[in-house]
């Protein structure tokens, strides 16, 4: 999969893909809001999307926790070392 860029923020600064990036473009929407300059639809997308990568990463850490109480002791994996394959190919 290719590297994605960094996405520009309102600063004109790049977004961390991280979650204080992730915090960061979600208080720049709230300031855009606040000054008038941000737009209502796209601040209500972001937060969509913000809330899907909060889910996924915690489903990560449950599938982790998992991992870690029923299956680190008898398969001797530690983690889940990749990321998860969805779905199936065509």
């Amino acid at each position: 999969m290719a590297k994605q860029p960094k996405q520009e923020r309102p600063s004109g600064q790049p977004v961390t893909r991280n979650d204080a990036g992730l915090c960061d473009a979600l208080f720049d929407e709230i300031d855009g809001i606040r000054s008038g300059s941000g737009n209502p639809a796209r601040a209500i997308a972001i937060s969509k999307v913000a809330n899907t990568i909060l889910e996924v990463q915690r489903v990560k850490m449950e599938v982790q926790r998992h991992l870690k109480q029923y299956h680190a002791k008898s398969s001797g994996v530690q983690s889940l070392g990749a990321p998860l394959v969805l779905g199936t190919e065509r």
